[in-house]
């Protein structure tokens, strides 16, 4: 499962040195708000921004997922491509992909090992499905030490194919130690499995890591989606950072402005949103970005306040 956390991260620094082009004699919660919104503003164009790490991570890489077709749970990373596919930001194309239906039978070349594996396939699927009876260990008199279970899996990307073993019988043989992609080479009518990290070299193949057989099912076609980032998105992003612009922050109100004991001193609370723009709205769907921050005001000896230090607080957001 992806995580469902979407990273914020703010461009502007957090904590900001107030400018004396803006200031105001009369000190009060009306005054203040439009003071700190100009230091906001004056970075970056007081723009937040998120880590589109995430994003870029699922754009990056082909999937079997259609992605402007699903549905998905608005918080995920899925659903946030799955808008971006529908808002232009994101380009999905689709394409086939050809495997080998590797339904049959296939034995290890060692007497220890799968004895047999049976796999399945079905048209128009890349998942797998079988069983396998597993030569753990030879005893003293011949017999074998063995177990059996279920196999589940599917065709990845690369051509190879994920298989997981799961043991159902009440011996118990390590058969999760060949959980990973096979590797598979065609030879004629016969198809030989191997760990996909294990090189073509029989002294060193050992058991469990290699099956051959004959698969008797026919071609298989699967549809596959690929994805880049529009011009529309690249207009937003800093991939040297992989930061996106999503929208502007807003100063909503002041609290109560405090003297810190002196005259000179007072200090401010705020509360603050961001005004998503049309790529935040895709990026984020329903969710708000909010928080908190403070503000510290000094007093100039001409009697002008000024805003001497914000602190925009980073909100902690479930689902964001």
């Amino acid at each position: 499962m992806r995580p469902s956390i979407w990273p914020l991260v703010f461009v502007i620094v957090c904590c900001f040195s107030c400018s004396s082009d803006h200031s105001t004699k009369n000190l009060n919660d009306h005054t203040a708000l439009p003071l700190i919104q100009a230091e906001v503003d004056s970075r970056d164009g007081g723009n937040f921004l998120v880590n589109y790490a995430g994003i870029a991570n699922l754009v990056s890489k082909p999937s079997y997922e259609d992605f402007k077709s699903g549905q998905y749970p608005d918080a995920s990373m899925d659903g946030g491509l799955h808008r971006m596919i529908l808002a232009g930001y994101v380009n999905q194309a689709a394409t086939e992909e050809h495997f080998r239906d590797l339904t049959g039978e296939y034995e290890d070349s060692h007497e220890l090992g799968f004895h047999p594996l049976s796999l399945k396939m079905q048209p128009a699927s890349r998942n797998v499905t079988g069983q396998f009876h597993l030569r753990d260990f030879k005893n003293g008199d011949g017999s074998f030490a063995d177990c059996s279970g279920d196999v589940t899996g599917a065709m990845n990307h690369d051509g190879t194919v994920e298989l997981q073993f799961q043991t159902t019988s009440a011996s118990y043989c390590g058969s999760r130690e060949f959980n990973g992609p096979f590797a598979i080479y065609k030879e004629g009518a016969e198809v030989t499995l191997r760990k996909a990290d294990v090189p073509n070299d029989p002294a060193r193949i050992q058991f469990g890591w290699q099956v051959r057989g004959k698969p008797t099912g026919n071609p298989i076609t699967i549809k596959s989606y690929t994805f880049s980032f529009s011009n529309g998105f690249s207009e937003k992003a800093f991939p040297e950072k992989q930061l996106l612009n999503i929208g502007k922050i807003k100063v909503e109100k002041t609290g109560r402005v405090l003297l810190e004991g002196v005259d000179a001193v007072a200090e401010s609370e705020f509360d603050w949103t961001v005004e998503l723009n049309n790529i935040g709205q895709a990026y984020l769907g329903t969710q708000a970005v909010a928080g908190q921050g403070r503000a510290i005001f000094r007093k100039q000896p001409d009697g002008v306040w000024v805003c001497g230090h914000v602190n925009v607080i980073r909100p902690n957001q479930p689902g964001i």
